[in-house]
């Protein structure tokens, strides 16, 4: 979208905005609803904020578009992150707490690195789809294809061909779309998953 790094950092601040003013009071809110309930709620939220994306962002990529997806995301961080510790640490005996507390930060990195794996390759599919249906030359095609999503950008803006330029943006975007799509689903999986085995379960523990 041509933002500077500066520019970029301050928008997605919007985020974390969430996390430092809900974060604090999550726990007081959890105390009146079921936690696994929250989660599986703000899960679900996100998920639907990440179907929306193509939808606002649509071709005019201005940074608004993605406000709705930005405000979905925060609250699940601002959500999910200090619940599901107090959960996983709760629901262990005293002298397992290290052990509870060193599987979740294990499960998030690993989830984190899965999660780069797979969001990378739904782009780059995506992207290389849409370069051959552009219907430019062989060479050029594989010329972008070989550079990815984000060099091909930079590689078509020093061609100074508006038309090609064109074709290389809307074949990124549409990888971005793909991104969503993908986010979605997993947030909405793992909402359900979340209320069958924090919800479900508790009920029938009870």
């Amino acid at each position: 979208m041509d933002y500077s790094a500066l520019q970029s950092g301050a928008q997605l601040m919007l985020i974390s905005a969430f996390s430092l003013v809900i974060g604090p009071i999550s726990g007081k809110i959890a105390t009146k609803i079921n936690p696994g309930l929250i989660i599986s709620f703000v899960l679900i939220l996100a998920g639907v904020g990440m179907f929306v994306l193509p939808v606002f962002l649509g071709n005019q990529n201005h940074w608004y578009g993605l406000i709705p997806t930005f405000v979905t995301l925060g609250l699940a961080n601002a959500f999910v992150n200090p619940l599901s510790s107090n959960i996983a640490v709760s629901s262990v005996e005293p002298k397992e707490i290290g052990m509870t507390s060193g599987l979740l930060n294990v499960g998030k990195q690993f989830g984190t690195s899965l999660g780069l794996v797979v969001l990378g390759l739904a782009l780059t599919d995506s992207y290389n789809a849409h370069l051959v249906t552009s219907k430019m030359g062989d060479s050029l095609m594989h010329l972008f294809q070989n550079a990815g999503p984000f060099a091909g950008s930079e590689i078509a803006e020093k061609m100074h061909n508006s038309s090609l330029l064109s074709i290389v943006h809307n074949a990124f975007y549409r990888g971005i779309d793909s991104v969503a799509v993908t986010d979605g689903f997993i947030f909405i999986v793992a909402g359900i998953l979340c209320y069958i085995l924090l919800c479900m379960r508790s009920k029938k523990s009870k």
